[in-house]
Formats: C-alpha cells, sequence, structure tokens
C-alpha cells in the first residue's frame, strides 16, 4: 500500500494497560501531605487499581518520628516534582517495629479529581476508555520495526462544536483476549477531543464532554457503564499542561455485553451521539436521561440479581413515561397519569415506538406467565412480576417461588428491549440496531421500527 492510500496512524495513549487488571502507577516521588496543621513529606506514589472496584490511590512513607494523622482523617496531597494536587482520605498506617523495621506508611484513597498541571486552556486532549463496545470503523495501522498491522478501529463522533476521535487498540494477546476469559478491567480505546474548528477550549469543556456527554452515550451503547479515564491536555506546542485523575465508575467486563448497539454498524456510534448530545442539551430531558440509563445498565448487566433488574427496569420505564407523555408533549395530565396502572403507563409510553405489546413469541417462559395471570400484554406482564417480587402479601411470594427462574430472565430482556427502544425514540434515531429478541446473530440489525416517521410528529 503507498503512503497516499495508507490508512492513518492509530492514536497513542499517555498510559497503557498491558494485561487486564493491571495496576497503573501515575507518580512516584516525593510528595506533601497536610493534614489539620501537621505537614508530612517523604516518598510516595499514586495509582489506579480496579479491584473491588477501580480506586486511585496513594501511600507516603515517613519518619519514624512524624506525628502519623489518625485514620479516617481528610487531608491534601501535593506532588513535587509535578505541579499537581487534591484532596486525599487516610484509610490505613502501618507501622513496623525492631530491627529492619520499615518507615511508617500511611495510605489512603483521593477523593473526587487530583489535578495535575497548570494549564486550562488546551488545543486537544488524549483520554483512555476503560471497557469501551467494540466496533468495525475505519482502518487504522500500527508499525513496528518488520511489521505493520492495520485493522477496523476508528469511529469519528461529532456534536456541537466538537470532534471526538476513537481507535480501538489492535487485538492484542496479552490484553483483549484475556480480557474475554478473566474479565475485569483493561484501556481498550485512545481517543482525542478537540475543537472542530481548531480553537482553543477550556479544560472544563473537555470535564463537561468527556464527562458527561460521552460517558452516558458509550453506557448507553455497550449497555454497561464505560469511563474516559486519565484525560491528558495538551497546549499548541505540544506540551502536556492538564491532567486529571479521579476513581472511575465503570462496569467490569464480563465478556461482550447485548444491547441495542450493532459493531457493524457505525452510524449507531456516529449519529447516535449527535442526536443524543442534542437531546442532552434540552435541560428538560437531561435528568431523566440519566436516572433512565443508570437503571438501564444496572438492569442489561443483572448487576443485583434477576429479580432486582425487573424493578430497577420498570423505575426506569416509568420515568421515561413521565418525561415524554407528562413534562415533554403534554399527552397526559400529571392527575390523568398518575391515575393509570404502571402497566399502563409504559404501555402509553411504548406505543410511540410502534411495537407491538403483546409478549414476543420468542419468551415462551414469560407468555406462559403471563397467560396463567391473564396479563394481556408485556407491560402487564412486566408490572405483575415486579408487584409479585415487591409486595410483601402470602399469595404473591408464593407466586415469586414458584415462578421459573427463566420467567424474571425473560422479562428483563423486553424490560429493557423497550428501555432501548424508548431511548432511541426520545433522541430521534433514525437508524439501524440489534433488536435483542429476534436477532439471531450477534451482528445482526434491523430498522428501528418508526424509521421514516415524520419528525414533526416527535417530541
Amino acid at each position: 500500500m503507498n503512503g497516499e492510500n495508507a490508512p492513518p496512524v492509530a492514536l497513542a495513549g499517555v498510559y497503557r494497560t498491558t494485561r487486564p487488571n493491571e495496576r497503573l502507577l501515575l507518580y512516584r516521588g516525593p510528595v506533601e501531605l497536610s493534614v489539620d496543621s501537621r505537614l508530612l513529606r517523604g516518598d510516595g506514589e499514586l495509582s489506579l487499581g480496579w479491584f473491588p472496584r477501580p480506586k486511585l490511590a496513594f501511600h507516603l512513607d515517613v519518619p519514624a518520628a512524624a506525628d502519623t494523622p489518625d485514620l479516617g482523617q481528610n487531608g491534601h496531597l501535593r506532588l513535587i516534582k509535578r505541579e499537581g494536587g487534591g484532596s486525599v482520605r487516610i484509610t490505613s498506617i502501618t507501622v513496623s517495629e525492631g530491627e529492619g523495621a520499615q518507615p511508617p506508611r500511611i495510605s489512603g484513597h483521593v477523593k473526587g479529581h487530583f489535578m495535575v498541571g497548570t494549564g486550562s486552556i488546551l488545543d486537544h486532549v488524549v483520554f483512555h476508555l476503560v471497557n469501551c463496545a467494540d466496533y468495525h470503523g475505519s482502518s487504522i495501522q500500527v508499525s513496528s520495526p518488520g511489521s505493520n498491522k492495520h485493522w477496523l478501529g476508528r469511529v469519528r463522533l461529532q456534536a456541537k462544536q466538537w470532534t471526538i476521535t476513537i481507535d480501538s487498540i489492535p487485538r492484542q494477546r496479552t490484553v483483549l483476549d484475556p480480557l474475554d476469559v478473566e474479565g475485569g478491567f483493561a484501556i481498550t480505546h485512545i481517543g482525542r477531543l478537540e475543537a472542530a474548528n481548531g480553537e482553543p477550549f477550556s479544560s472544563d469543556d473537555a470535564e463537561e464532554v468527556l464527562g458527561k456527554w460521552l460517558f452516558h452515550f458509550l453506557s448507553f451503547v455497550r449497555g454497561a457503564r464505560v469511563n474516559a479515564i486519565l484525560p491528558v491536555g495538551f497546549d499548541s506546542d505540544g506540551n502536556r499542561v492538564w491532567e486529571q485523575w479521579s476513581s472511575p465508575v465503570v462496569d467490569p467486563w464480563t465478556g461482550p455485553q447485548r444491547s441495542w448497539f450493532s459493531r457493524d454498524r457505525i452510524e449507531g456510534l456516529e449519529d447516535g451521539f449527535r442526536l443524543f448530545v442534542e437531546r442532552w442539551m434540552d435541560r428538560d430531558w437531561r435528568d431523566p436521561l440519566v436516572l433512565a440509563l443508570h437503571w438501564y445498565c444496572l438492569a442489561n448487566r443483572r448487576a443485583a440479581g434477576m429479580e432486582a433488574s425487573v424493578v430497577l427496569s420498570q423505575m426506569a420505564l416509568e420515568t421515561m413515561s413521565w418525561a415524554c407523555l407528562v413534562e415533554n408533549s403534554g399527552t397526559v395530565s400529571e392527575r390523568g397519569f398518575r391515575r393509570l396502572q404502571a402497566s399502563d403507563q409504559i404501555g402509553l409510553l411504548m406505543r410511540q415506538t410502534e411495537i407491538s405489546l403483546d409478549v414476543p413469541s420468542q419468551l415462551v417462559d414469560l407468555r406462559g406467565y403471563a397467560t396463567e395471570e391473564n396479563c394481556s400484554r408485556g407491560p402487564d406482564a412486566l408490572t405483575s412480576l415486579r408487584n409479585a417480587f415487591v409486595h410483601p402479601s402470602k399469595k404473591k411470594r408464593e407466586r415469586a417461588l414458584a415462578t421459573s427462574n427463566l420467567v424474571p430472565h425473560q422479562a428483563v430482556e423486553l424490560a429493557v428491549w423497550y428501555i432501548e427502544l424508548a431511548l432511541l425514540w426520545v433522541i430521534g434515531y433514525q437508524g439501524r440496531y440489534h433488536n435483542r429478541i429476534t436477532a439471531k446473530a450477534v451482528a445482526e440489525a434491523g430498522p428501528v421500527p418508526w424509521a421514516n416517521t415524520d419528525e414533526s410528529t416527535r417530541l
């Protein structure tokens, strides 16, 4: 392949994981810890660990005669070799005695953001995505002595005045393959944020775009929480002038997570992001989107068990229904909405997406449950099962215990499909999506039910 037709070089991250769940050392050297009126200096480290949950931790070795603080105290940690600092909480103090005793070690975790660097006006930001969904994008390459690797790893997202380039890392035996087997956490993609017009921007802008827009959208894409970690801001001369370290909110990898997104349909990312941001900018929709996506990710992962996922998914659907029908379209009054059964609230929402409200034929066990409970529609079956789990009467307890394990599993599948369709409809998505109920292959995709609906009829 000649130089003119060669694909672009893949983005290089500032940090990387060489294997799943590898601790990322961010700083090693002299630090200063201030607690109340005490000032402690010594050698220390800051690192990002992953278990039992992602956490930015520190430790500091101090002289044996130092006046150490108490456990649970808060303080401020400052780097000496770099401009940076942040609030910390002390969770451990280790003191050894006798011959060969080590210096006292103070350990803890960072509270909130740990800011590094003095710059606040940026030319671009490089960031790292943990556990992002796989996709087939445009071609990129990486070269090394004696080899040249190409793969379909780039997607470019554009919304408002921003351009975000995301490159997957090449399929590596040491990172991605073990991640599928072991689970946990790894950097799977590298990203670059810049203003579309090339103008400089503030670190506050970067925090908004990466920490809110991209976090919520990519979590929706994967069906589990995905986060941009360790953003590094550069000035126009290519100098690192700003970094933000923190304990990220991200869900562990447990294999490819089912969602509405098909890795072969890149428009799900490109069009979806632009439309999501447009809806996000409507302040009336922001809180409903945040809540619905939070409960959607928990239910989709079955993070709290199958029964809890039934409850969480109904919470998301009722929130979306209220926001759609009462707050935005005014189709139903507040009083009228409250008079409706929960199943009717969900049913009215799902009618907007132009799907049948019958329990899909693929969900055999849920259809059987619906017949036994005289539930004529999918929303009726969902709320009936939810009530059996939540309400404490003896009859409902007995009914819940007698229900096949496949019934709540299929109920969650139906409910999260409803949530996916409702969210896609709300943002105005007209592309293709993965229908988790009817699809026979992981990458299979078809049109959304309302494709080509007159936009003037939408919210």
